[in-house]
């Protein structure tokens, strides 16, 4: 495992790296019970037991990125949905900046949860929620499709290699956490909605 704080937009966020993880939303639901203070990144280089909206697993083999976000009370629960819409657009920007080379690449959000380029899903997102010891605990969960994608699915994948991004999973990553700190700062707790 390798800790850190992450550096520029994000720097008041903390980062623990796994290789092997369960399940990275999981892992930062098990540190709120332990007692984390949040802004918590959690990434791991392969999942075992990685989940997908409406209870689906989600395929984590090396490669791809697989992070997790864990939030303390980071709005009132009426907001709460909001964060799902801040996390896609967030991965939708983060994905656009890889690929703004390429004018034909159409990158969106497919409402709520999934990033499509060219119609074709490159990301997803799970956000988890538990109140305990009068905490809301929010876990952002993100899976990123940078080197492969799965094949047999319901509708169509793509991956950035694939899509002629050549990047490792850690430095997108940084480019990520940094959007996503930047996005929650805009977001302010859900007051800047709009």
């Amino acid at each position: 495992m390798i800790s850190s704080f992450l550096s520029n937009n994000a720097s008041d966020y903390r980062h623990l790296a796994f290789d092997d993880s369960k399940s990275t939303n999981e892992l930062c639901f098990e540190e709120a019970r332990r007692g984390d203070p949040g802004n918590l990144w959690i990434t791991a280089k392969r999942q075992t037991e990685g989940k997908g909206s409406r209870g689906r697993s989600w395929v984590s083999k090396p490669g791809n990125l697989y992070a997790s976000l864990l939030l303390l009370d980071p709005c009132l629960l009426n907001k709460l949905p909001e964060l799902t819409f801040v996390a896609s657009l967030t991965a939708r920007e983060a994905i656009a900046a890889q690929l703004m080379e390429n004018s034909d690449t159409s990158v969106e959000v497919k409402w709520p949860n999934d990033v499509l380029i060219n119609g074709k899903k490159s990301a997803g997102i799970l956000l988890e929620s538990t109140k305990t010891t009068g905490a809301l605990q929010v876990v952002i969960g993100m899976g990123i499709n940078i080197q492969h994608h799965p094949q047999q699915t319901q509708h169509l994948a793509t991956n950035l290699l694939q899509e002629g991004v050549d990047i490792k999973p850690q430095e997108f990553f940084e480019t990520l956490a940094d959007k996503m700190a930047e996005n929650l700062t805009k977001w302010d707790r859900g007051d800047n909605f709009s």
